[in-house]
């Protein structure tokens, strides 16, 4: 994914639409990995700053979005390092 933030002025704005429309496309996990790593690059690039921690979280929560879909009773006991839902998280504890 191609991006480039030198015509904007307001870069903050222009990456939360970027993730935006980044998070609404359903893709397989090492093309979001690459995507988010091409969008963040550039924006560290050109504006030299971290983008807003929010937008990271969104961006984060995207790539794990196939483990926290997964409803599996026994995820526990099927991978290594489960990633709980809040509801799934509660019923353990």
């Amino acid at each position: 994914m191609r991006v480039g933030f030198c015509q904007v002025t307001d870069y903050a704005r222009f990456f939360r639409l970027a993730v935006d429309k980044l998070v609404s496309n359903n893709m397989p996990l090492p093309w979001r990995n690459k995507a988010i790593e091409d969008l963040t690059d550039a924006y560290i690039t050109q504006t030299g700053e971290m983008p807003d921690r929010e937008q990271l979280a969104r961006l984060a929560n995207y790539i794990l979005q196939d483990d926290f879909s997964e409803r599996l009773p026994d995820k526990v006991s099927r991978t290594e390092y489960p990633i709980l839902s809040r509801g799934q998280y509660k019923l353990r504890f």
